[in-house]
C-alpha cells in the first residue's frame, strides 16, 4: 500500500487494513513502509524562485462610489 499511495501515513495505511480485517500495530506498518528519498513536491521556495519574472500581482483598492462600495483590481506585470 505504501507505494501506491506515497501520500498516506502509517497511521491511514493501519485504518485501511483494519478495514480489510488485519490486526497490524502502527509501528509495524511504519517499519515496513517505503521511504521516499526525493521529496514528492517542489517547495514554495523553489516554486517562486522558479516562477519569479513570469508573476503578476494584483492589489485590490476599495472604492466608494456614494453609498455604495465597489472593489476595483489593479494589476501590474513584473519581471
Amino acid at each position: 500500500m505504501s507505494p501506491a499511495n506515497p501520500l498516506w501515513g502509517a497511521q491511514r495505511i493501519q485504518g485501511q487494513l483494519l478495514k480489510l480485517d488485519s490486526h497490524v500495530s502502527q509501528a509495524t506498518v511504519s517499519k515496513y513502509m517505503i521511504q521516499h528519498r526525493k521529496p514528492l513536491s517542489q517547495s514554495w521556495k523553489t516554486f517562486l524562485r522558479n516562477h519569479a519574472s513570469d508573476m503578476v500581482f494584483i492589489e485590490l483598492l476599495t472604492v466608494a462610489h456614494g453609498d455604495v462600495s465597489c472593489p476595483l483590481c489593479l494589476s501590474r506585470v513584473v519581471s
